[in-house]
């Protein structure tokens, strides 16, 4: 299995937006870019994900419909295990049960600090946060199996400015 992880895109001021939910829509900057960046992931890629589970929040979405414009026919599903404050051992749960195979290939599109806790978990066993995964950044994980614990092999961690040059 692969698992393709994206950050969203740079959302509007956490100050302007008073919620609980932190629900913050994209800046007009942060969508341009990750358009670009969207274009340069999916001709970077050999192929494309068959799904794509998104954080409910707006941020997460606005950057998933960007990238389903690059991926045309892509699922789309959105998931509570994908929120900012969520836990990387429901999240891993959830992939598996969701995991059709060896050769499936999935995408997420979550939020900081859990995207980089989960990559660092699935890596090395660890909650600490070894990687950093930039707004509109993404990294690629393969597995032999299900996703858990110290079984993920990180294949490339891309910022960015270097999806944006792919396109």
């Amino acid at each position: 299995m692969r698992l393709l992880i994206v950050r969203h895109a740079i959302a509007e001021n956490r100050a302007a937006f008073f919620g609980e939910d932190d629900d913050r829509p994209l800046t007009t900057e942060g969508m341009r870019r990750m358009k670009k960046a969207a274009k340069g992931l999916s001709r970077f890629l050999a192929e494309k994900p068959s799904q794509m589970m998104v954080s409910p929040l707006i941020r997460a979405l606005q950057t998933a419909e960007i990238l389903q414009k690059s991926w045309p026919g892509i699922q789309v599903m959105t998931t509570e295990v994908l929120r900012p404050d969520g836990d990387v051992r429901e999240c891993a749960k959830w992939l598996a049960s969701i995991c059709a195979g060896a050769d499936d290939f999935l995408a997420i599109v979550g939020h900081e600090p859990q995207l980089s806790t989960l990559v660092s978990w699935l890596v090395s066993g660890s909650k600490k946060s070894q990687f950093e995964i930039k707004k509109g950044g993404a990294c690629l994980l393969e597995f032999a199996q299900e996703p858990k614990a110290s079984h993920g092999r990180l294949l490339w961690l891309a910022p960015p400015a270097l999806l944006r040059s792919l396109a």
